[in-house]
């Protein structure tokens, strides 16, 4: 039990996503607009940017070449250096900006471009509310109002469900990738809430992967049955295609141990699938963060 949980932790500080900020971009000026030659090559950078050090796990200094991803999306959009804060956050400003560049481009694929851009977006924003709850929770673990308030926010996953399930044309298998970092973020991140609350956590993210509904939850939104959660993770290690012992073979902690190794390998191994079919651009970018974490994987 220990090592798979602690290896969550690892891929959380690995694949951590910018902390939430409260500074909200101004919108841009009337005229404003920029076009730039590669917009795929501008997502592919903020999204460096917005998930942290996994995607450049191969480079010196992780931390200030994620920053410098961040650094390169504000000088295509010839935005000041007092825009990274708000690109961090994911500010409302800066990704209209960012669609407006998108629009304003040639590229030929600019639509399937934008749509990716959008479900990026989506998906970093519902893991910055994500890990906001979490923190409220656990600063609070014992308040039900703040419990059953955050709660909520732990859910959302469409953004995961978009990338895994979208058509963005020949950036679709880029964007599976994507989306299956999003999955293991949302696993790791919910390694310390409670049962229900992991429930609630993992419940979208692994139906969009696996197709494996969660358990309806009761009111209390930290209560849960003993089991439940143990026989939900072990039904996603099954639907992807893992031979678990029987239920009554094992203790409740070995089994859900055996269940999430077998959750994380099936993960792995489809993101390394996704990006042989990768495009070749999106191959260059995310081969790193995917061999980084399939590497850790392996390990376990």
């Amino acid at each position: 039990m220990k090592r798979v949980l602690s290896f969550n932790w690892g891929v959380a500080a690995a694949i951590s996503v910018v902390s939430c900020s409260s500074h909200q971009d101004r919108p841009p000026a009337s005229g404003a607009s920029v076009s730039v030659k590669d917009p795929y090559a501008m997502i592919l950078d903020a999204a460096h940017c917005w998930s942290g050090p996994a995607w450049v796990s191969g480079a010196s200094s992780p931390k200030a070449e994620a920053l410098s991803r961040c650094r390169a999306v504000l000088t295509t959009l010839g935005r000041p250096e007092e825009g990274l804060s708000a690109l961090r956050a994911v500010s409302v400003g800066i990704v209209t900006v960012m669609r407006g560049a998108i629009d304003s481009s040639k590229h030929v694929d600019r639509v399937p471009i934008a749509r990716l851009l959008g479900a990026i977006v989506t998906m970093h924003r519902e893991a910055l509310h994500f890990r906001r709850a979490v923190r409220r929770i656990k600063a609070a673990p014992n308040d039900e109002n703040v419990v059953r308030s955050a709660a909520a926010k732990l859910a959302p996953g469409r953004g995961v469900d978009a990338l895994l399930r979208g058509d963005f044309g020949k950036y679709s298998a880029d964007a599976r990738v994507v989306g299956l970092l999003g999955v293991l973020t949302r696993l790791a991140g919910s390694r310390e809430l409670q049962p229900q609350l992991r429930i609630r956590a993992v419940a979208d993210p692994l139906r969009s992967a696996f197709g494996v509904a969660a358990p309806r939850l009761g009111a209390n939104a930290a209560q849960l049955q003993p089991g439940v959660f143990v026989r939900f993770i072990a039904r996603v290690a099954e639907a992807a295609g893992a031979k678990l012992p029987a239920a009554g073979m094992l203790a409740p902690a070995r089994r859900l141990n055996l269940a999430f190794a077998a959750t994380l390998g099936a993960i792995g191994r489809r993101m390394r699938d996704e990006l042989g079919r990768a495009s070749p651009a999106g191959r260059a970018a995310l081969a790193p963060m995917v061999g980084a974490v399939t590497e850790r994987l392996a390990r376990r």
